[in-house]
């Protein structure tokens, strides 16, 4: 009677911890150009703290560059386009056009951060991520069109 008690009370349990999936939602990510950039940013060890990738839809390409080629090619424009603004590419994009996608560490989180950003842009829009590296080692992304 014991071990029928036991046996009960063993096949009863339910495991909380488990995820819990809502029907008709999901949290897939699939390996893309952006996401495989922004995973090699993400589990690198390389000591650059800011990077933007730029990518322009007419040429399906990426360019990725460090806070200072980013700086040379915005004063560049900044001479063929005059505009009011200036932007300080050395401080975390703010205002502009900027909207914070999220942060993370590794493979995954870039994959999902990416996926994330791609649900937002439409396919012949032109686009810049900005990823700046925490102390901690974490990623912080922001993404504008462009």
């Amino acid at each position: 009677m014991l071990a029928g008690c036991i046996l009960t009370g063993v096949t009863s349990c339910r495991n909380d911890d488990e995820p819990k999936y809502e029907d008709g939602t999901t949290d897939s990510v699939a390996e893309t150009p952006l996401g495989n950039i922004l995973s090699d940013i993400f589990e690198s060890a390389d000591s650059q703290k800011d990077y933007y990738i730029v990518f322009d839809s007419s040429s399906q390409e990426y360019l990725v560059l460090s806070a200072d080629e980013y700086a040379i090619g915005e004063a560049f424009a900044q001479l063929v386009v005059p505009s009011s603004s200036s932007p300080d590419v050395r401080k975390a994009p703010q205002g502009a056009g900027w909207i914070f996608a999220g942060s993370g560490k590794g493979k995954f989180n870039a994959l999902k951060l990416a996926t994330k950003i791609s649900r937002q842009i439409p396919a012949d829009r032109d686009f810049e991520v900005h990823v700046e590296r925490g102390a901690d080692g974490s990623y912080k992304v922001w993404y504008r069109l462009v």
